[in-house]
């Protein structure tokens, strides 16, 4: 099923780690993975009368892109849709959900959303944003602590490398001799990325 996102020869994702977020979401979900045979049972029909392909994955990526595109058609962002569409509701989502097939709509429920947050998830996604790191990732280098800021009972650390910190109340830190300790602590705590279109 990964076959969706990834071609064999592109390295840029790791096949291992898809296959591993689908196979987890059809155990968790098994009504999902009916959609996902479905869906992959539809891109291999348009890949046969495309490209005369027997499968979708045969298919280099712009040609997956064009499969894709005819199975789930893809429309334009809310936001960027005329003024009178939104005032009207007239969107091109609230119309497939009105009139498009009930396969389609699936598919984009499910399928879509659930690649597109695993790939905006990993290093790819937020690339494609603008981003190197996670935003909030402490990157391993030696900052100093510059000045310090009480607001009640709370610290606030102005860093050599322009950022701030304000440690939470349970992270225990009371002077900037405690900084280091506490930022090795944040370096090696396990965090859940937000995407920035989540904000």
């Amino acid at each position: 099923m990964p076959w969706v996102l990834c071609c064999d020869d592109d390295e840029s994702i790791d096949f291992d780690k898809v296959q591993g977020f689908v196979s987890g979401r059809v155990e968790q979900h098994p009504s999902v993975a009916a959609v996902y045979r479905q869906f992959l049972h539809s891109l291999d029909q348009s890949a046969k009368s495309k490209f005369a392909a027997e499968e979708f994955r045969g298919l280099d990526i712009a040609r997956r892109g064009k499969v894709i595109q005819s199975v789930v058609p893809s429309y334009v962002s809310v936001r960027n849709q005329p003024i009178w569409r939104q005032r009207t509701q007239l969107t091109s989502q609230n119309l497939e959900l009105l009139l498009g097939n009930d396969q389609a709509k699936r598919i984009r429920q499910f399928i879509i959303r659930d690649l597109l947050s695993f790939y905006y998830q990993g290093k790819l996604g937020w690339q494609a944003v603008g981003y190197d790191l996670f935003p909030g990732f402490v990157p391993n280098e030696t900052v100093t602590v510059t000045a310090t800021r009480a607001r009640g009972s709370r610290i606030r650390f102005e860093l050599s490398d322009e950022t701030f910190e304000t440690p939470r109340r349970h992270d225990s830190i009371a002077s900037c001799a405690d900084f280091p300790a506490y930022r090795q602590r944040k370096q090696t705590r396990s965090t859940c990325p937000v995407h920035p279109h989540q904000r």
